[in-house]
């Protein structure tokens, strides 16, 4: 697997929008969360472009490396959404809707780049993240 053309494929591929703008229809969001919805899409697919472009030079194990980093600051921000909404749900019956869309397309894009990580590595950060989310 060339880790690099996946990432490229990944970011290319239209239904990440697609994805998004289902989302935005369905919620029938105002066109300020809507915008706002889509630059946080667009700065979390960002940071892979930035990987792609910064690591023309990198080995495999490097861009695994950076994409490893990539899904555990994702995956700490989906953990982190996922936490306030369900506090709010409990304490005051609803949630943020933006808050609920976000936490729903990090989770979109976790699920996308996790097929490009090794299956031991993967098991690694996810048992590393559920030690660290659970200490508490």
């Amino acid at each position: 697997m060339n880790i690099k053309v996946s990432l490229k494929t990944l970011i290319q591929n239209e239904k990440l929008f697609t994805f998004l703008n289902e989302i935005i229809k369905e919620n029938e969001l105002n066109e300020k969360d809507s915008k706002i919805l889509k630059y946080y899409a667009k700065t979390k697919l960002k940071s892979l472009l930035d990987l792609i472009k910064t690591g023309e030079e990198f080995t495999e194990e490097d861009t695994i490396n950076l994409l490893v980093n990539i899904w555990s600051e994702w995956r700490s921000e989906w953990i982190h959404y996922n936490a306030v909404n369900n506090y709010k749900m409990v304490f005051h019956g609803n949630a943020d809707l933006l808050s609920v869309l976000k936490s729903s397309y990090i989770s979109h894009l976790i699920s996308k780049i996790e097929p490009l990580i090794p299956p031991e590595t993967l098991q690694k950060i996810y048992e590393i993240m559920v030690s660290i989310q659970y200490q508490a």
